[in-house]
């Protein structure tokens, strides 16, 4: 039983990472690294909070909005640490190199190392693999899907969400 809770806490713990990244919640994405943890990101490496700090940043100067998601998880799980991988899958809008409105969709996985300490489990090492990276002049969305929330819209405040499960 303790390890199906272990696994169902890395997986919450890997969720809220995509989650804390697409909102650029520096504080809710430093709680998930150990104070000592490493990163190497491909636009970051070191450690984990000086990570969140500096992708948080990037996050509102260079993205319209981003969506990342995550499929295959999978972790080995020994007492308190677990060392595993997660794939993910990420789009985004940005203002490409021409000024003209931009797609990105980028594929990869993270390796990582987790240790549970003081009964909660934090990354102690993650990186990334980037398989597949693509950029693409991005077209309207209404032309393909009339009832989706534009790129170039702020993202569903907090509050809407919460009120939606109320």
């Amino acid at each position: 039983m303790r390890e199906l809770i272990a696994e169902l806490e890395i997986h919450t713990l890997a969720e809220a990472f995509c989650r804390n990244l697409d909102r650029a919640d520096e504080t809710a994405l430093k709680s998930l690294f150990h104070q000592d943890s490493f990163i190497s990101s491909g636009l970051f490496t070191g450690n984990g909070q000086s990570f969140a700090s500096k992708i948080c940043t990037v996050m509102k100067t260079v993205f319209n909005q981003t969506r990342h998601n995550v499929t295959n998880i999978r972790y080995d799980i020994d007492g308190d640490s677990a060392n595993g991988e997660t794939h993910m899958v990420a789009v985004g809008a940005i203002t490409g190199w021409d000024g003209a409105p931009a797609e990105i969709l980028v594929s990869g996985f993270y390796v990582d190392r987790l240790d549970r300490r003081d009964g909660t489990w934090k990354f102690t090492e993650r990186r990334f693999i980037c398989e597949n990276a693509v950029q693409r002049p991005l077209g309207t969305v209404w032309d393909v899907y009339p009832f989706a929330v534009p790129a170039d819209d702020a993202p569903i405040p907090e509050e809407r969400i919460t009120e939606f499960w109320q």
